[in-house]
């Protein structure tokens, strides 16, 4: 699933500075950001269920991100 991701100037230098020293390709990183911050938000329970559930299926992580956390996830 391809995604726009737009970072503010601030993270931008961050990650270009996190590229440089790792190695890292922007795309795993992103990754593993975006999977840290959402398993530490959700529930354990939400995570197994949402991980659980086949590629068919409906995701209730659609309705979580979108009613269950509040302005977090437009902090920058």
């Amino acid at each position: 699933m391809t995604k726009k991701v737009v970072l503010n100037e601030n993270v931008n230098r961050l990650v270009d500075e996190y590229i440089r020293r790792t190695g890292i390709s922007f795309d795993d990183l992103t990754n593993k950001a975006l999977k840290c911050y959402i398993v530490n938000k959700l529930s354990s329970k939400d995570v197994k269920k949402t991980l659980k559930r086949k590629d068919s299926d409906t995701y209730p992580i659609d309705d979580i991100l979108k009613n269950g956390f509040g302005n977090w996830i437009n902090e920058q």
